[in-house]
């Protein structure tokens, strides 16, 4: 089982909330050089990627849960898998290192608000069951929209596997580093 850290608040909704769950990337108009200088155009290298979101609904039996590095939602079934509670924002030049971060304490602002209006409550964190759903990482083209209502045809809400049944990624248990 991949090792998850201990929820430091978990909240059962108690009524529909709008939920964002990653669907795919698309390029950013961030770039980035070599000296990790942030430029706005296409005078770098490396361009950064914008996650985009499908907004969604939590319903009453679902779980919101407060973990380091973000919000995870446990559904019903025990599925869990990483949300956003407040409205996505494209990277910008001011923030570009600093978007994740703002993004979580975003969440828990409206997380409070949530509380606050009552449409999640406090409960024991549930432990959730199997894998995570790993995002999907499907690339969109530059001007798709970051949120979108619908799921674009053909998209898949989580990531595929390899062909050889294992998910996607470089980590494999007990593998050896690849030799130099």
């Amino acid at each position: 089982m991949v090792h998850l850290p201990a929820a430091q608040r978990a909240l059962d909704v108690v009524s529909p909330i709008v939920i964002y769950r990653q669907i795919g990337r698309r390029p950013s108009r961030i770039y980035v050089d070599e000296a990790m200088k942030v430029v706005e155009s296409g005078g770098a290298q490396r361009r950064l990627s914008d996650r985009v979101y499908w907004r969604t609904l939590a319903k009453p039996g679902d779980q919101i849960q407060d973990r380091p590095g973000g919000i995870l939602i446990v559904t019903a079934a025990g599925e869990w898998y990483p949300i956003l509670l407040a409205e996505p924002t494209p990277l910008s030049p001011d923030t570009a290192f600093t978007h994740a971060d703002l993004a979580i304490k975003a969440d828990q602002n409206t997380m409070d608000g949530l509380v606050a209006s009552g449409s999640l409550v406090d409960a024991t964190p549930r432990r959730p069951k199997g894998p995570p759903s790993r995002p999907s990482d499907k690339m969109f083209a530059d001007d798709h929209p970051l949120v979108v209502e619908e799921l674009p045809r053909g998209t898949t809400l989580t990531a595929e596997m390899a062909p050889t049944r294992r998910p996607p990624g470089n980590w494999m248990r007990g593998a050896r580093p690849a030799s130099r």
